[in-house]
């Protein structure tokens, strides 16, 4: 699928891509290789060859394997996205939203929902209960 650009900005010398989808939502294209897309875009992005999307080159440019494992064939070798593209995708789109509500009652509960008053937590601890109930 083509995304239909519609608009055309510039920033700072840098163009900025805005393209409305169906139903209402915006995928915004922010260089040099920051995509925001909406929430329901999941299956469109890993759908995309990686000529277009690279998961791949995301990885090593944001872990810089080159330079903290030494090599990029740690992070490089496709074979583990391909993986993720072609079976975890359809598991993750159903974990997905139990995961997120499941975040917002962890982080609630542990963080607190107050916007007006503030307190201490023991961080560490903080956080280490609530991945232990996010990912249980």
């Amino acid at each position: 699928m083509e995304i239909p650009v519609t608009r055309l900005y510039r920033t700072s010398g840098a163009q900025v891509l805005q393209s409305p989808r169906p139903g209402g939502d915006t995928i915004w294209i922010v260089p040099p290789c920051i995509m925001i897309p909406p929430e329901n875009s999941m299956e469109w992005a890993m759908s995309q060859p990686d000529d277009v999307l690279s998961v791949t080159e995301a990885f090593l440019e944001v872990n810089q394997t080159e330079y903290s494992l030494g090599h990029r064939r740690y992070w490089g070798e496709p074979w583990q996205f391909s993986l993720v593209k072609s079976q975890l995708i359809t598991i993750l789109q159903k974990l997905i939203p139990s995961m997120s509500d499941e975040i917002r009652l962890a982080f609630g509960k542990n963080f607190g929902t107050s916007h007006d008053e503030w307190r201490e937590i023991p961080l560490e601890a903080t956080l280490r209960t609530i991945i232990a109930q996010i990912s249980s």
